[in-house]
């Protein structure tokens, strides 16, 4: 192909999903994601220099984790290395992403004779022959104020993992085996551009809708991530200066913002814009009634999760998660983990066990998997405790939010096994209703909910 491309001459569109295809071929390479052209640029600049999160995961193995960058240098944690590539614009100290391929790493015996900044001393986990390279996962311990981000960490770790590669000629100067300690050092550092998260916040100019836009715009400062506002209603005044007061309250607080109007529904607008954009999290009004088929229709438009709010907050310090041990259980606590790391709050997670016979093995299932969730919050920096309560799920809800104050409940909304939708069951809409005015988080699982538990399989 290179060659016919040589002696032709002609401009070419080459679609592969073959990235050595692509990099040994393009002199301008373009990354899609869910038919979204994301980056454009020279092969070697996507891969040194990406934007956003995903081409910096997508083009080769990335090891990406959450820093502070200034002007001339990249914090990560009590650490500290020299900015590699171009500062970012906004030269202010802000949480940025931070990028350093496996090539980047160095490994030495010792501190003193690491190279370059050192990350600290890890573990060995794995080492694959790989031809000229031989590459290795190490485990090193959390560093305070780190959040790592790529290779995901494991559920219930205490540790962030790092990918690395090196030559044979490397590899035999310091020979590594599985369970061997060496000292992870890290010559070259890029900082992304775009935060990880994106917001999308949707007004009907209800007072619902209000309160929202209020609860969104305060969450999306404190993370610092691109925002989306949407007004529907043409002709709506209400709408039109909720907006401007969008426009002044985000102003230089959050990455990106684009704030306009639709004549769509709520609903409608949201499916519309998850078709242009990936989102992170849809933030609207809780309706008064029929949020049914709005919430099913909210949660099939995209990957998001979706946050209701009815009364405004003037900030999240305490959350109530609700969890069923399960895979999606998972999912929803790293991604509430990683929600409430921005804004200085707690987690209480709660898992609700039967009263029959199995009751006792119920317990101590829930509590393993839940001292996995403290575990991973801890890693991620937020407090937490757990609760498990024997009985029903809802009325369990129901004492806990009337025995202490939560900003924030959390309810998880699997992919059912019949229809490949993802909905919420007809308990959650009762919690819906009975404690509307607490804002709810709804965490959209990309994994098929397991059989039914008779105490949790409403979330």
């Amino acid at each position: 192909m290179k060659r016919i491309h040589k002696d032709l001459g002609i401009t070419t569109i080459f679609v592969t999903h073959d990235q050595e295809e692509a990099f040994g071929l393009a002199d301008r390479m373009g990354v899609m994601n869910h038919g979204r052209l994301l980056e454009i640029g020279p092969p070697d600049e996507l891969y040194l220099r990406p934007q956003t999160e995903f081409v910096a995961t997508f083009l080769g193995t990335a090891n990406l984790l959450l820093g502070e960058c200034t002007e001339r240098e990249v914090r990560v944690g009590p650490l500290s290395f020299p900015l590699g590539t171009e500062t970012p614009p906004d030269v202010a100290a802000r949480r940025v992403q931070v990028l350093f391929r496996p090539e980047d790493v160095a490994l030495a015996p010792w501190n003193d004779e690491a190279p370059a900044a050192s990350l600290g001393a890890g573990e060995v986990e794995e080492v694959v022959f790989a031809g000229d390279q031989q590459r290795l996962r190490l485990k090193l311990p959390a560093l305070e104020g780190v959040r790592p981000i790529a290779p995901p960490v494991p559920f219930g770790s205490e540790s962030m993992l790092v990918e690395a590669i090196r030559s044979q000629e490397q590899a035999r100067s310091l020979p590594l085996e599985a369970g061997d300690r060496t000292w992870v050092a890290v010559r070259r550092i890029h900082a992304l551009t775009h935060p990880g998260l994106s917001f999308l916040m949707v007004t009907d100019g209800s007072p619902a809708a209000h309160a929202a836009l209020g609860m969104g715009s305060y969450i999306a400062r404190q993370a610092h991530a691109r925002a989306t506002v949407i007004g529907c209603g043409r002709d709506n005044p209400e709408t039109a200066a909720a907006l401007q007061r969008v426009r002044e309250a985000l102003g230089q607080g959050v990455a990106a913002l684009d704030v306009r109007m639709s004549p769509d529904s709520p609903g409608a607008a949201v499916a519309r814009e998850a078709e242009r954009d990936l989102f992170d999290l849809v933030v609207l009004g809780l309706p008064a009634d029929g949020f049914g088929d709005l919430m099913r229709q909210l949660l099939n438009a995209g990957d998001h999760h979706v946050m209701l709010v009815r009364d405004a907050r003037p900030a999240i310090t305490r959350a109530l998660v609700c969890v069923g041990v399960s895979e999606p259980g998972k999912q929803d606590i790293l991604f509430v983990a990683r929600l409430l790391r921005h804004l200085g709050a707690e987690a209480t997670l709660l898992s609700v066990v039967g009263k029959g016979d199995e009751a006792a093995s119920s317990k101590t299932q829930a509590e393993r998997f839940l001292n996995g969730g403290q575990r991973t919050c801890s890693l991620l920096g937020v407090p937490s405790r757990q609760l498990i309560r024997r009985g029903d799920l809802g009325d369990e809800i129901r004492t806990e939010l009337a025995s202490t104050p939560y900003d924030l409940l959390v309810l998880g909304a699997p992919l059912t096994k019949d229809d490949a939708e993802v909905a919420l069951s007809a308990r959650a809409r009762e919690v819906l209703r009975e404690h509307g005015h607490t804002p709810v988080l709804i965490v959209r699982s990309a994994v098929v909910s397991p059989a039914p538990h008779p105490a949790h399989d409403e979330v």
